[in-house]
C-alpha cells in the first residue's frame, strides 16, 4: 500500500471513492486537516493546483484525487511534500498508550 505521512496527517492509496462522495467546496476546499491549537493546516493550493486536486468527503472521512501532476501538500510546521497522481484517503496518525491501554490520536 502506497502511502504520505506529513506531521500527524496519513494519506493512503485507495482504489475507488466510497459511494456517497461529495466535492469538499466553500472556503476550507482544499484544506485536508486543521490544527487543534495553532491555527495551521495541511492544504493543498487554493484552486487545487489549477483543477489537479479535488477533495471530498464522506460523514466525516476526507478523499483527495490527484490528476495528472504531483501536487504538494503544505503546512506551516512541516516540509511541503509532493502527492503523486492517485486516489487517497485522508487518516490520522494514532498511538498507544501503554500506560494507559489506550491508542489515542496524535495531536500536531
Amino acid at each position: 500500500m502506497k502511502y504520505y505521512q506529513q506531521g500527524d496527517v496519513l494519506l493512503k492509496k485507495i482504489s475507488q471513492l466510497p459511494d456517497g462522495a461529495k466535492v469538499k467546496t466553500g472556503r476550507d476546499a482544499y484544506v485536508v486537516q486543521e490544527g487543534e491549537s495553532t491555527g495551521h493546516a495541511h492544504r493543498f493550493p487554493e484552486g487545487g493546483d489549477g483543477g489537479n486536486v479535488t477533495l471530498y468527503t464522506v460523514g466525516n472521512v476526507t478523499y483527495v484525487q490527484v490528476r495528472e501532476a504531483p501536487a504538494p501538500i503544505s503546512h506551516e510546521e512541516h516540509n511541503t511534500i509532493q502527492i503523486a497522481p492517485g486516489l487517497y484517503e485522508i487518516d490520522l496518525v494514532r498511538e498507544y498508550d501503554y500506560n494507559r491501554n489506550e491508542v489515542r490520536r496524535v495531536v500536531d
